[in-house]
């Protein structure tokens, strides 16, 4: 039987026009792991409008789940991004317009970071959380960590009985194009930590690497709080976001206007 030179051109068209109305990936709602994905029908490709085949969106959705799940974001935040970061002062409205702006225009060619400062309670977490899964759904990797976590995690290497993640592992993860390093300031000083964390930070700077930090820390006043080794290589490397704003979580425990709290 002879066939329509269009006949794939057609189907590639229609299933263009299917895709349009589709929701984009950080869009679409949870779906049910068995189910079988509407547009390719469990698949995991469709035809575009060339006649080619095309990796569908169920799969991009797939592999950005598992970057995620990858990238070790605190189960408190993992339904956290940038779109619901709920801003309720000038000053966080200003940083969230410039934290959007940075995902977008990110590049590794322009690998420079953000030093992400401000009182408890500010959303700074959230906003780093927010910027790792926008670059994430983008195509880069990283990873989160606490630096508590993070010390923890390198000294357990040391000790071959102690459970955590193995040496090998933590390198691979640490060597990610993004590392989010969580609450920088709040670790205990040492001898030992400033070695670990200069280390760490300086391989990042020499090879190039994306660092996003959080800190109580004012950037102006870093080089009164840490080693000059250590804040001179942060300054170099990342962009100030200094966030004005009072404790999120004293706002939402305030009693209403006329009530007193119980005691």
């Amino acid at each position: 039987m002879k066939k329509n030179p269009n006949q794939f051109e057609t189907l590639g068209a229609s299933l263009e026009s299917i895709l349009s109305r589709v929701p984009s990936l950080d869009q679409l709602p949870d779906q049910d792991p068995d189910a079988k994905c509407p547009l390719c029908d469990g698949y995991g490709h469709i035809i575009d409008a060339d006649g080619k085949a095309r990796p569908c969106r169920c799969v991009r959705r797939a592999i950005l789940a598992s970057e995620i799940e990858t990238a070790r974001i605190p189960k408190l935040y993992a339904g956290e991004s940038l779109d619901t970061f709920q801003p309720y002062t000038s000053s966080l409205r200003g940083c969230l317009a410039r934290v959007k702006e940075y995902v977008e225009n990110y590049t590794p060619d322009e690998p420079r970071g953000l030093y992400i400062c401000g009182n408890t309670g500010t959303g700074k977490t959230h906003l780093a959380i927010g910027i790792l899964r926008g670059l994430i759904a983008r195509g880069f990797d990283g990873v989160y960590y606490s630096v508590v976590d993070l010390l923890d995690a390198i000294r357990a290497t040391y000790d071959p009985n102690a459970p955590g993640a193995p040496k090998g592992r933590l390198t691979q993860e640490l060597n990610r194009q993004i590392l989010v390093l969580d609450d920088f300031g709040v670790q205990k000083t040492s001898s030992w930590v400033a070695d670990r964390l200069y280390a760490l930070i300086n391989r990042r700077y020499q090879d190039c690497k994306t660092l996003i930090i959080t800190s109580n820390i004012m950037a102006k006043d870093l080089p009164l709080k840490v080693e000059n080794r250590i804040a001179s290589r942060i300054i170099e490397m990342c962009n100030d976001i200094d966030i004005r704003a009072d404790d999120f979580r004293l706002r939402r425990a305030k009693p209403p206007a006329g009530r007193r709290r119980q005691s």
